[in-house]
C-alpha cells in the first residue's frame, strides 16, 4: 500500500463540478476490449476542463504465452499487428497505453497496476514495467493499493481547474479535502452481493471518504455513514464514506468461434465504462455516476 501524498486541485468559480474518473480494467490488447467507447471517454477527459482521473490497474492484457491463462483467441490484431509484438507483450502494451494516456496525463492523480500487470512482472523479470510508465507519463505510481489525500482550494488566479500534485507548500484558499484510497481488488466475486461484501470489505479497514475498486468488471456502488463526535465529545457527528466498484472497458462476449476466458468461465457480461465521483467543492458535495449507458 502506497501513502501516495497530496494532490490539490485549484478552482475559481463557486459552482464548479469536479468529473473525478476511475479508469480500471481496460485490457488493452484483448480484442474483447471496446476500444471505441475506451476513446470516446478518454477524448471527454481530455476536451472537460473539469475531469481528471485516476488509474486502478489491469490498465493492458498483460499475459505471456508461458501464462496458463494465455489465449491466442483474444489477442488483439489491431495492437498486435505483427507476430513479432509478442515477442514484447510487455513493451508493446506499454507504448499504447502511453499513446493513448499522453493527452491526458496533466489531468492525472496517479497509476496503480493490478493483478494483470503484477504477474507479468514478476514472471517476465520486468518489475519496472509498470513504474516506467508512470515516469514516462510523469504521474506518480501507485502501486497495487494507495492511500493520498486530494485538496479542492478555492483560488482565483486560475480560470479553469489545475492539478498539482506533491508540492512542497500548500495552496492557499478555503479548501474541501477527501482521502481517498484505490485498490486494484482480488477474489472472483460473481453475484452482485459478493461483489458489494468485496467493496464492503476495503471500505471497513480503511479510513478514507473515497474507495475505488477494480478487478471484477461490474459498477457498484455504496454510501456508508461511521459514526464520531465533535472536538469536546458534546455532539455526535456523521461521516459520509463513498466507495465505488469501477467498470470495466472489456466485453466478456465477443462474436467468433473460440470463446475468451470469460465467457469460457461463465462470467456474467460486464459493465462497460468507468464510473465517476462527482465533487462540488465550495458546497462540500460529493456523488458518484455510473459509466452505463443505455442505447
Amino acid at each position: 500500500m502506497q501513502p501516495a501524498g497530496k494532490r490539490y486541485i485549484v478552482y475559481q468559480s463557486k459552482s464548479t463540478v469536479i468529473r473525478y474518473w476511475q479508469l480500471a480494467d481496460l485490457h488493452i490488447g484483448n480484442r474483447g476490449c471496446a476500444m471505441q467507447r475506451l476513446q470516446a471517454d478518454l477524448n471527454e477527459i481530455r476536451d472537460d476542463p473539469y475531469a481528471f482521473w485516476v488509474g486502478i490497474g489491469d490498465l493492458a492484457e498483460y499475459i505471456s504465452p508461458k501464462d496458463k491463462r494465455f489465449d491466442p483467441a483474444v489477442i488483439d490484431p489491431r495492437i498486435f499487428e505483427t507476430p513479432f509484438g509478442l515477442g514484447d507483450i510487455g513493451a508493446v502494451l506499454r507504448d499504447k497505453l502511453l499513446e493513448l494516456l499522453d493527452p491526458i496525463k496533466h489531468k492525472c492523480l496517479g497509476i496503480g497496476f493490478g493483478n494483470h500487470e503484477a504477474k507479468y512482472m514478476k514472471e517476465e523479470n520486468q518489475l519496472r514495467l509498470h513504474q516506467t510508465l508512470c515516469d514516462q507519463l510523469r504521474v506518480p505510481d501507485h502501486g497495487y493499493s494507495a492511500w493520498f489525500r486530494v485538496s479542492f482550494v478555492h483560488n482565483n488566479r486560475y480560470k479553469q481547474p489545475r492539478l498539482f500534485r506533491n508540492t512542497p507548500k500548500p495552496i492557499l484558499g478555503s479548501s474541501f479535502t477527501l482521502d481517498h484510497y484505490t485498490h486494484h481488488g482480488a477474489g472472483r466475486a460473481t453475484t452482485p452481493g459478493g461483489r458489494l461484501n468485496r467493496l464492503l470489505q476495503f471500505m471497513n479497514f480503511v479510513d478514507a471518504h473515497l474507495y475505488s475498486i477494480g478487478h471484477v468488471h461490474d459498477e457498484v456502488q455504496k454510501k456508508a455513514i461511521r459514526l464520531t463526535g465533535n472536538a469536546d465529545g458534546t455532539e455526535i457527528v456523521e461521516t459520509v464514506r463513498l466507495g465505488v466498484v469501477t467498470g470495466s472497458y472489456l466485453r466478456t462476449y465477443n462474436k467468433g468461434s473460440l470463446p475468451g476466458y470469460g465467457e469460457a468461465r461463465g462470467y456474467p457480461p460486464s459493465c462497460l465504462g468507468a464510473v465517476k465521483f462527482e465533487i462540488k467543492p465550495w458546497y462540500r458535495q460529493v456523488e458518484t455516476r455510473l459509466g452505463m449507458t443505455v442505447a
